[in-house]
């Protein structure tokens, strides 16, 4: 777990601590500071909001006081965050050997989280956003519900992106499943500003259409992670494609398929209990593309920091 941290570090820069401009009174001991950088393509429309929050802490369950919060935005656009901490009465010099329990103020703007200094080296808030569905109470959770099956809610990432698909020729009578899988990989793309996908003839990484014409597959769809690269992250992905979709009025329920395993390929590896999600799985999905709900889960799981433990986050 540690290793998986240590990845993260590259990515919030410029950490330090530096005393406020304003000391205070003799008798008044000067806060803990802590100051780095988050480069991300996580911006306001995912919860993000430059701004200053008051925050509470915990230290070794006895050391409380109060932390204040600030984000600003990176220059350039969506580039990333700096984020802020100041802590009164500052922190023991040995900080870092304990967890510090963080809990907003606002309880409806952030969640509560566990931050272990040996772990991560900035505390990384999360904003707490609503979701559509009324299975889950907030996108984090569903989150959560997502990426625990496989991932046990560690962030993972693909090694770039888009994610090549590589397509060969694979028809159950006139449904040519490549083509589905073409539509499908289009679908996800829609609206984004970073497509997800990008259809690549010789990638030697990414996502593979292997087709089984001569077997009925049950369930007729699946992904299959067969590749990892280093620290164990999965590096390919095959989508196992049997001969239930044969014939045109089939077409429909093959797309509605791969937009499905799709999902798993972003590493939702999880399935919602809410049918109006394409990632629902109780049965057959029910929708022909994700909900807004699955394409934030998307996003935020791609732009958080690789190696951040999302169990520590909305803990009671």
């Amino acid at each position: 777990m540690k290793t998986k941290y240590l990845l993260a570090v590259a990515l919030l820069l410029a950490l330090g601590c530096s005393e406020p401009n304003d000391p205070g009174s003799p008798d008044t001991p000067t806060p803990t500071r802590l100051t780095g950088s988050w480069k991300t393509e996580l911006g306001e429309t995912e919860g993000f909001t430059p701004g200053v929050w008051n925050w509470s802490f915990t230290w070794a369950d006895s050391l409380v006081g109060s932390s204040q919060l600030e984000l600003k935005s990176l220059s350039g656009g969506h580039q990333g965050w700096i984020i802020s901490w100041v802590f009164q009465p500052p922190l023991p010099d040995d900080y870092d050997l304990g967890e510090i329990v963080l809990t907003p103020r606002k309880e409806d703007s952030w969640h509560k989280f566990r931050w272990n200094c040996g772990d991560f080296p900035v505390p990384l808030p999360l904003p707490r956003l609503a979701v559509d569905s009324a299975m889950y109470s907030n996108l984090l959770g569903l989150i959560k519900e997502l990426t625990t099956p496989y991932f046990d809610q560690i962030v993972t990432h693909w090694p770039q992106y888009p994610i090549p698909v590589r397509l060969f020729p694979a028809s159950n009578g006139p449904v040519d499943l490549a083509a589905c899988l073409n539509e499908a990989a289009d679908i996800w793309n829609e609206g984004e500003e970073r497509p997800w996908f990008v259809i690549d003839p010789d990638a030697g990484w990414g996502i593979r259409l292997v087709h089984f014409p001569d077997r009925e597959m049950h369930p007729p769809l699946a992904a299959q992670i067969t590749r990892l690269g280093p620290e164990g992250r999965p590096l390919r992905i095959h989508l196992l494609a049997g001969n239930n979709y044969d014939t045109l009025l089939a077409r429909p329920y093959a797309v509605r398929g791969f937009v499905h395993e799709l999902g798993h390929a972003l590493f939702l590896w999880g399935h919602s209990l809410d049918r109006i999600h394409c990632l629902w799985g109780l049965a057959p999905p029910m929708v022909s593309e994700p909900s807004a709900d699955e394409r934030k889960a998307a996003r935020w799981w791609h732009g958080l920091p690789d190696g951040l433990d999302l169990s520590r986050y909305g803990i009671e």
